[in-house]
């Protein structure tokens, strides 16, 4: 039995108009020794200017609370400048911001429990200091939408997407990973499909066409190594290495924003199931995805080398992707290089 085995997706209806941004951020988690219970509420607004990301992280005795608000008292990158105390931008917070932006207004976020010692991390090595913020939302027709931010200073800035549609459609999951080493950058945005056939791309992935063709600069060929074309990645990702920082502006964000734009409208309507049998099919692919990705994560050895090996471990297995099972022998580690 296959989702493939369904009809073509259908329009749903019209959204209702757009209505002032609010959110309701629930992030709070309670390591207590009763229960994960005391959840607090949070709310985020729209600034008048460029939006940025702030939050007060709330330490006291077993709750920690993060609050991702435009307008709170303490950022969690001031300024938007490092945590390392440089003149150095934070080269990816735009993404951010938009992502959030953009999906509350479009299908609604609402924040997931997050296990309070992934939501921020600081470096326990003094020779690298660095910082990493993770978010963790569902939304209309998606189930799970993680992101990951993490500043290095100017040795390394990252921003990492995933979102997974419900198992009541066999939509492509989201992706994005971009990635800064000093001068040298990465960046790869795909809908990401369940399943490698000309069916499926005909009816999911082919829409990227028109956008793809419009950023040549960004359509360079994978890297074979982390990147297979038969294993969750389409013909039409966005994939590029370049030392250009003009690019990530001028190119890279246009072309980030189109995607997410169309990734929000095929959410928006693709036809829904919810015959128990397509269900079990779609999350058997999502967990092979998980499964793929954890074993290959190419930056498991960056956060080793700031977190520490135990954190990093646990970071890939109950957060990153959660749904995949560690061998008992553990994965063959992958090197932390930078981009050739």
């Amino acid at each position: 039995f296959s989702p493939q085995n369904f009809h073509r997706s259908s329009q749903s209806p019209k959204p209702s108009p757009m209505m002032t941004l609010r959110l309701t951020w629930l992030l709070a988690i309670l390591a207590s020794s009763i229960a994960l219970s005391n959840v607090r509420s949070f709310r985020t607004t729209r600034a008048t200017n460029t939006p940025t990301m702030v939050a007060t992280e709330v330490h006291q005795s077993n709750k920690i609370a993060t609050e991702i608000s435009r307008q709170s008292q303490r950022k969690i990158f001031p300024s938007k400048e490092s945590i390392v105390g440089e003149k150095q931008p934070l080269t990816f917070i735009e993404f951010l911001n938009f992502s959030i932006e953009k999906l509350e207004e479009e299908i609604g976020l609402k924040a997931l429990p997050m296990n309070p010692e992934f939501s921020v991390k600081h470096s326990i090595n003094p020779a690298k200091k660095g910082k990493i913020v993770n978010l963790n939302f569902k939304a209309d027709g998606i189930r799970r939408i993680r992101m990951t931010y993490f500043d290095g200073g100017s040795a390394v800035q990252v921003f990492n997407m995933v979102a997974y549609p419900e198992y009541n459609t066999d939509a492509p999951i989201f992706g994005a990973d971009l990635i800064s080493f000093g001068q040298k950058n990465l960046a790869g945005i795909d809908f990401q499909p369940l399943y490698p056939n000309i069916e499926y791309s005909d009816k999911y992935i082919n829409r990227l066409k028109p956008i793809k063709n419009k950023y040549p600069e960004l359509s360079q060929s994978m890297s074979a190594k982390f990147y297979d074309s038969a294993k969750f990645f389409s013909e039409n990702m966005l994939f590029c290495r370049f030392e250009n920082k003009e690019l990530i502006e001028g190119k890279l964000f246009p072309a980030f924003k189109e995607y997410i734009n169309a990734y929000i409208s095929l959410v928006k309507s693709v036809r829904k199931f919810e015959h128990i049998n397509f269900r079990k099919s779609v999350q058997n692919r999502h967990i092979a995805y998980d499964q793929y990705n954890a074993e290959r994560d190419p930056a498991h050895g960056m956060f080793v080398q700031y977190f520490g090996n135990e954190w990093a471990e646990n970071f890939i297995d109950k957060f990153l992707f959660e749904q995949s099972v560690r061998p008992e022998n553990g994965y063959p580690k992958q090197p932390h290089k930078k981009p050739e």
